[in-house]
């Protein structure tokens, strides 16, 4: 990520230093000095220019701050620029240009941009094989990246054989202990998990538990989120006895450890929540969900992704229950956040919009659901495909919809763009 480090020391007020800026990347907390960053990338590009090698690399500190934050209108330019000046400067076959396509791809990735986020992972893959080697570690991390694009686009084939290739040629370079392994073993559990298979799942999680509590001891927050993910694994089996006394020992663990406040323990929190949901302990679930609520309005940015998941399961929840105003309130809230950070067409803002107008169904106010569907329906098509999960609800919540009005199905104006 980073082009050059401390070829300067700075000691103006308020400057950030390369070792700060890159223990604060290292740690997952850029955007806990996001002003400082902002100040030392604005004194760069007046002091040495936009291009300076070190302007860049602050430019990337600040556009991955941006995507932390979840503020990706304003990441995706400064990594598009960072990319652009660094092929200038640097050239096209150069490590840190290399740096710059992943960083670009990962932010279209998050802003659900996943056939541009796939083009240059898949770019980014043969420039690193060609420039560092197929069995270079960070060829490999690519190689992993490009994976979680095929998972986030449901190509699940193609992401666990790629997946499997990684964690294969991880142990082999690496060792089967290494944490970049243990890592694959996760990401390619993960991938199983999605798909369904979710005895293949729980048995590589378990590996990935036991190998990480081996390396970094058992209070250690990456064995806490290993832990989590197995629960999670046995919440999606079904296996809610199992699921909810392991989140809630990990979440006694996470607040003993880093803190009630963490971001990690609120993960955990949420999760627990859910657990309960699913075992229709409904009061509990909404109890647990309006205090992660509360906790991460309080702790995060307001527009933060996981603000955004608390509204919208908290609203979920309030709707099962049969609270129907106070679900509509909030999933309208959750889906104005998440348009205005996001735009209209990302995968969560298509999930939050069809989210509202099962409410509004449920309300009885067809008028308000039937064309808030319409719309999210034609948008994940274009975004998604005609076969992506979200699309296949929103397809099926309309056609509900319609039967409920009496309608029937439904044909467009533009009859080259049926719904159905």
């Amino acid at each position: 990520m980073v082009l050059r480090r401390n070829r300067r020391r700075e000691s103006a007020s308020g400057l950030m230093s390369f070792q700060a800026a890159e223990a604060y990347r290292e740690a997952g907390r850029l955007d806990e000095v996001l002003p400082a960053l902002e100040q030392t990338l604005s004194h760069y590009t007046r002091r040495l220019g936009a291009r300076d090698p070190d302007t860049v690399t602050f430019r990337v500190y600040v556009a991955a701050a941006y995507q932390q934050v979840g503020r990706l209108d304003e990441a995706i330019p400064l990594f598009e620029s960072a990319l652009e000046d660094t092929v200038q400067v640097l050239g096209g076959h150069h490590p840190s240009t290399l740096s710059c396509l992943t960083n670009l791809a990962s932010a279209y990735q998050d802003a659900g941009n996943l056939s541009r986020a796939m083009e240059m992972q898949e770019q980014a893959l043969a420039d690193a094989k060609d420039l560092l080697g197929a069995g270079h570690p960070d060829t490999l991390l690519i190689q992993s990246n490009l994976a979680a694009a095929y998972l986030e686009a449901e190509d699940f084939g193609r992401a666990v054989e790629l997946n499997e290739r990684t964690l294969a040629d991880r142990i082999k370079v690496l060792g089967p202990r290494h944490q970049d392994t243990l890592t694959s073993y996760n990401n390619l559990a993960s991938t199983y998990q999605a798909a369904g298979q979710y005895h293949k799942a729980i048995s590589l999680f378990e590996s990935t538990v036991r190998g990480t509590a081996w390396n970094l001891g058992r209070d250690h927050p990456d064995v806490l989120m290993a832990t989590n993910n197995l629960a999670s694994a046995y919440r999606d089996a079904g296996r809610l006895a199992e699921a909810i006394p392991m989140f809630r020992a990990a979440l006694a663990d996470s607040r003993r450890i880093l803190g009630a406040d963490h971001p990690g323990s609120l993960t955990l929190t949420h999760n627990l929540a859910g657990a309960h949901r699913d075992l229709g302990d409904l009061e509990t679930a909404i109890t647990l969900y309006e205090r992660n609520l509360m906790d991460r309005l309080r702790v995060l940015s307001l527009d933060h992704p996981d603000i955004l998941e608390s509204q919208n399961n908290l609203a979920e929840t309030y709707q099962e229950a049969g609270r129907l105003d106070e679900a509509i309130a909030l999933f309208r809230s959750a889906v104005d956040a998440a348009e205005r950070a996001e735009g209209l067409d990302h995968p969560r803002v298509l999930t939050y919009r069809n989210n509202l107008a099962t409410a509004y169904a449920d309300h009885d106010r067809l008028d308000a659901a039937i064309p808030l569907l319409a719309d999210a329906l034609r948008r994940a098509r274009r975004a998604l495909g005609a076969d992506h999960s979200v699309t296949e609800l929103i397809r099926t919540n309309l056609a509900t919809a319609f039967a409920k009005s009496g309608t029937g199905k439904a044909i467009v104006a533009d009859a080259a763009d049926p719904l159905f």
